[in-house]
């Protein structure tokens, strides 16, 4: 999931979703590969541990200079950023089941995300202390007004609501390892 900021300062890729100057970042990275449209954005992140028992990262980070959704809808019409907030080692455990001896039916998937408790604190937490790095005072100059999920939605309860309706694949496939899942 995201959280969203305005930006009071026009640094954001805000500009760079209007349609007008879209044809020249495209132009500028299919003929010299620069600019713009040559990167993901997501060159800032990092793995934190959102509490002491745990002995490795269980957040992981992405930082995005533009607020919009993951799958490039919904655009905040301002300047804006956004961090990219997800649980490292879940233990929610899904299944895939094999339905039929025909190769051509899709199997039965059950993804089952947000199935332990463990995964609602982590989420929590990560909604916490990112709110905890956003109001840095590094980032005064920068930090508009909490847009996603916003600053009256505090209580675990309310938290757990913005995470049951926001929350979304990253579409990152898990290694295995150690005959883990």
């Amino acid at each position: 999931m995201y959280l969203q900021y305005e930006c009071k300062e026009p640094v954001s890729l805000y500009p760079s979703l209007k349609w007008w100057n879209q044809p020249k970042i495209g132009a500028e990275w299919l003929f010299n590969g620069t600019g713009v449209g040559a990167s993901n954005h997501f060159e800032g992140g990092g793995f934190i541990r959102s509490r002491e028992e745990f002995t490795w990262p269980n957040i992981q980070y992405h930082f995005l200079p533009v607020a919009i959704n993951y799958n490039g809808s919904n655009a905040v019409e301002a300047h804006g950023f956004q961090c990219h907030v997800g649980s490292m080692r879940s233990p929610s455990r899904g299944h895939v089941q094999i339905k039929s001896r025909d190769p051509r039916r899709d199997p039965a998937i059950l993804f089952n995300y947000m199935a332990h408790e463990q995964d609602w604190q982590e989420f929590r937490d990560a909604i916490r202390i990112t709110r905890q790095i956003i109001n840095q005072p590094a980032l005064d100059k920068y930090r508009g007004k909490e847009i996603s999920p916003g600053l009256d939605c505090q209580t675990d309860e309310q938290l757990d609501e913005f995470v049951r309706n926001h929350a979304e694949t990253a579409y990152h496939l898990r290694h295995l390892q150690n005959g883990q899942r």
